[in-house]
């Protein structure tokens, strides 16, 4: 799966406009620079975490709160996740405009 995203969640890190293809349990990510074709688009913020009951609770139940802006609310659930460890397997999630909940793509 390859996704784009305005700001991804990895490692306890937000990255800004990059891609993130995961495969067979590996993660690889690298800036934007050009469309490819197959990637999903995220107009928001894309979430790769371990594969976890305590990471699918924290982005279930930890939404923006009224007024935050994505980069604010991605930094806070990168700190939120980031002492859950992200060895695979990974979940991925999405917290897309205008909607705001998050949804588990894998």
């Amino acid at each position: 799966m390859r996704t784009l995203a305005n700001y991804t969640i990895f490692e306890g890190k937000v990255w800004l406009l990059h891609v993130f293809e995961t495969e067979n349990g590996n993660i690889v990510h690298y800036p934007f620079e050009k469309e490819l074709e197959a990637t999903r688009y995220i107009e928001g913020i894309a979430i790769v975490c371990r594969a976890n009951g305590k990471n699918d609770d924290i982005i279930k139940n930890t939404p923006p709160m009224p007024g935050e802006k994505w980069k604010q609310y991605a930094e806070r659930m990168a700190g939120l996740l980031s002492e859950h460890g992200t060895r695979p397997p990974y979940s991925v999630y999405a917290v897309e405009f205008p909607l705001l909940r998050p949804v588990k793509l894998k």
